[in-house]
């Protein structure tokens, strides 16, 4: 990872088990570890994150999980092969998502 404004740090991750609990980071781009599965609901609630890279290993995202995050333009999806199970309302009040251009099969995923 580089430097800390840029990318997010392991420990910037509140981690029990394979459950992302929570982001508490401030670096512009937050690279979930690989050893994630699961995003638990408002995980990154009122960051000021604008990317945030997922892996392959994610297999669900909770509802609400991205709220109210001013800054976040999107989801990159580091490994395409595989796509998590994405629940209602995971980007309440994140006015930089594009809600119509919501698709699983491209890198961004919003």
């Amino acid at each position: 990872m580089t430097e800390k404004t840029n990318k997010s740090m392991k420990n910037d991750f509140v981690i029990k088990g394979k459950k992302l609990k929570r982001y508490k980071g401030t670096a512009k781009v937050a690279e979930i570890p690989e050893s994630i599965e699961i995003i638990n609901s408002k995980a990154f609630l009122n960051c000021e994150v604008e990317k945030i890279i997922i892996s392959g290993t994610i297999r669900k995202i909770e509802r609400g999980a991205f709220s109210n995050c001013p800054n976040l333009e999107g989801l990159f999806q580091a490994n395409e092969e595989k796509y998590p199970e994405m629940k209602e309302r995971y980007f309440e009040n994140c006015p930089k998502v594009k809600m119509e251009e919501r698709k699983l099969k491209i890198d961004w995923l919003w």
